[in-house]
């Protein structure tokens, strides 16, 4: 077949852009009997391979950045997303999930439409159907089960959620005109709350009235910086410089507080012996609301100590350069 290997670059696409899509993927190959998507997942996993095949080459752990931390320091808190870890909370979860998200917080990351309502009720009075379409729910199923079991984020969703969408208007479709009504109406109320928040995000972007923190900061670097390494410490906008650069963030600011707490009052000498000369600090404030599950004493030692160590660090053995948008540029002498 001339198409061969198609299905392979998508699956591999796919799953590296968002390794949870690697469920989905899996539970369609484990239901289509077709034994051509194994032979193309050879193809997708090679395409996969090249992330933890770098991490290993830069001597870290293939899954790095989600695990092989130096010190026991959690990559990510996902008690932060969704409403609750206990077994009530997972029970309540689709409830939670369709009344509670929002897209002004970090509750579930985003917000689903009403649509998914009414395609919940449809898929709940056409049960007789699910050996009709046994495959499709045990990959929706499965999806949901690994959703369930992360972070709660709504765009680990997305990938499950085509299924759900396309399987459920199968059903359907084909049903009663005033149900295809009901979606398309259901669709619309969802469209303002959805679409509206993130087409004023873009909007301000294009016309420069919302920026990333940093980007002045980063435009600065590259104006006077040259062949020098630069450390980016509360700052997303590794992308935007010009020369290397180390730490950068990732989930609540990782990198930097695990070197803090990794090198404790040698973390500036070690970053020296490293080759940095130029430090970048954005707005550090952390709430303690945001992380009300930690106690008070590990919250003080995984977030304030840390941060203090850094300021006093910086203001005894760096030199303060320049203030960019709330950015604070220093020189390592």
């Amino acid at each position: 077949d001339e198409r061969f290997g198609i299905l392979g670059l998508l699956v591999g696409f796919a799953v590296s852009a968002k390794f949870t899509a690697v469920v989905v993927a899996g539970m369609i190959g484990l239901t289509s009997g077709n034994r051509r998507f194994w032979k193309e997942a050879v193809l997708a996993i090679g395409m996969m391979a090249i992330w933890p095949l770098r991490n290993v080459l830069d001597g870290v752990h293939p899954l790095f950045p989600y695990m092989g931390w130096a010190i026991d320091v959690p990559f990510m808190y996902v008690e932060k997303y969704g409403m609750g870890r206990d077994l009530q909370s997972m029970l309540m979860l689709p409830w939670n999930v369709l009344q509670y998200a929002t897209v002004q917080s970090t509750q579930f990351m985003g917000r689903l439409s009403p649509i998914f309502w009414v395609l919940l009720l449809a898929w709940l009075h056409e049960h007789r159907t699910l050996r009709r379409y046994w495959s499709e729910w045990c990959i929706v199923l499965g999806g949901a089960v690994f959703w369930a079991w992360g972070p709660h984020w709504i765009r680990h969703l997305i990938p499950v959620m085509g299924v759900f969408v396309l399987t459920s208007l199968r059903v359907k479709l084909n049903g009663s005109r005033w149900f295809n009504w009901v979606v398309g109406l259901a669709f619309c109320i969802g469209l303002p709350t959805n679409v509206a928040p993130f087409m004023k995000h873009t909007y301000d972007r294009w016309n420069e009235k919302v920026t990333v923190p940093g980007h002045s900061a980063t435009d600065w670097l590259n104006q006077h910086v040259e062949d020098e390494t630069v450390a980016l410490f509360f700052l997303w906008t590794g992308a935007e410089l010009e020369v290397p650069y180390v730490l950068s963030s990732v989930e609540d600011h990782t990198p930097v507080r695990h070197w803090v707490l990794q090198y404790g009052d040698a973390s500036l000498q070690e970053l020296k012996a490293r080759g940095v000369r130029w430090v970048a600090v954005g707005p550090h404030t952390f709430h303690r609301s945001a992380y009300d599950f930690l106690s008070d004493e590990d919250f003080d030692s995984q977030w304030i100590s840390p941060m203090n160590t850094l300021e006093r660090l910086l203001s005894h053995e760096a030199r303060w350069i320049s203030k960019q948008d709330g950015v604070d540029i220093y020189y390592l002498p």
